[in-house]
């Protein structure tokens, strides 16, 4: 039985973990082993291609692959990095490279009995026994319709792909069946679920609260600029008390920074709708994203950041980031770059009031919601914390 070893670069996005979980599944159905190191016939990684960051570890995983193999003649590289980073990728690497869309090569590389687009996506994501995963993920929709001008992800995924709602209830169905309180309603931007096929994420949520309205749902990637427009129907869903965890990506609290974002949106008025939201349902855990350091950001417009960061009363967590200045994304021809120490001053500071104020934070979230969204997300300790990267196996739960 030929062997294979998957890595991957990142586990918190459900769209990538619903990739190489259905990668390591469609390998198991086509009779090949899942190997735990690099002694394989075959090494896929499955990379993350967001930020530079991402790209390192990519680097660390090859460099890895090289003093094991001595080539890269059984390496092949997919998930977003393959289409954002290629060129790059193509300095240091001269192995295959498969983009979203190209699996039928993969099919033809392993002679597959069992092609992959017929393998379904899973649902459950499993990558410890130690931390049970109670969410139960499906993805509505992969795309999106924003430009932000520091994103290359667009590139990846193209616009906008619509699961039909009928799908989405099925795959429902199936986590009513086996008893999940807890579903996950994942894409690139799910705020814009169904502008394809003339559905929206009110009505699939409407539909879905009809089939069983005692579920609690994770929503990922909610574009404010979209959400703003469904603002009186989510203050109305979320009343319900629906929803365990909802992430909105505000990205900045400067307007005219997030102009500059192509982000389109009136921080105060995302703001004012959040306050609201926790307002209606206080165990509601909302998480949003932060860039600091963004081309022409002002030691005033960081400033507010830092400020919104240290006294803000609503949002339960932050994920915060370093501007990452990206061949083939609109900013990297933006001009007035932050300097590097100064980008590293803005990151010590910026991180010391997060951590200051962690505790605090984690203390009023809902002990439950907090338990489930952990564990789901609990993978730290399971990535070469010297490397980045991670070797799936058994990523996934048959049900």
């Amino acid at each position: 039985m030929k062997k294979v070893t998957i890595i991957s670069n990142n586990l918190e996005c459900d769209e990538l973990a619903g990739y190489f979980s259905r990668l390591e599944k469609y390998f198991r159905i086509n009779n090949w082993e899942i190997s735990k190191d690099l002694n394989a016939d075959l090494i896929i990684i499955v990379a993350c291609g967001a930020i530079d960051l991402v790209y390192l570890y990519v680097k660390n995983a090859l460099s890895d692959i090289y003093a094991k193999k001595g080539d890269y003649e059984s390496t092949i590289i997919m998930g977003c990095q393959a289409i954002t980073y290629r060129d790059k990728l193509q300095q240091i690497f001269d192995g295959r490279m498969i983009a979203y869309g190209e699996e039928n090569i993969l099919d033809e590389i392993i002679c597959a009995k069992n092609k992959f687009s017929d393998i379904k996506t899973p649902n459950v994501y499993k990558f410890s026994d130690e931390y049970p995963n109670e969410l139960f993920t499906i993805i509505i929709s992969t795309g999106c319709l924003k430009r932000c001008t520091y994103c290359i992800i667009n590139k990846a995924h193209g616009s906008i792909k619509s699961k039909k709602i009928q799908d989405i209830c099925e795959e429902y169905a199936v986590a009513i069946k086996y008893g999940y309180k807890n579903v996950a309603l994942s894409g690139t931007d799910t705020s814009v679920y169904g502008y394809d096929n003339g559905e929206n994420i009110i009505n699939l949520l409407d539909k879905l609260i009809q089939m069983d309205s005692t579920i609690q749902f994770y929503i990922e990637n909610l574009h404010p600029h979209n959400l703003i427009k469904y603002k009186e129907e989510f203050i109305r869903l979320t009343e319900k008390n629906i929803f365990a965890y909802l992430h909105i990506p505000l990205q900045h609290v400067d307007d005219a920074i997030l102009k500059k974002m192509g982000r389109d949106t009136v921080f105060s008025e995302i703001y004012d709708m959040v306050i609201k939201l926790k307002e209606v349902s206080p165990k509601t855990i909302i998480i949003t994203d932060f860039i600091y350091g963004f081309p022409g950001e002002t030691d005033a417009q960081f400033s507010k950041l830092l400020e919104f960061v240290q006294n803000d009363a609503y949002f339960d967590y932050y994920y915060i980031h370093d501007y990452s200045d990206i061949p083939g994304t609109a900013s990297y021809n933006f001009k007035s770059k932050i300097r590097e120490e100064e980008m590293k001053k803005r990151g010590l500071q910026i991180m010391v009031a997060f951590e200051r104020r962690k505790k605090e934070k984690k203390s009023r979230m809902d002990s439950h919601n907090y338990r489930i969204f952990r564990n789901r997300y609990n993978i730290e300790e399971f990535i070469r914390k010297e490397k980045g990267y991670y070797i799936c196996e058994n990523t996934y739960q048959i049900i």
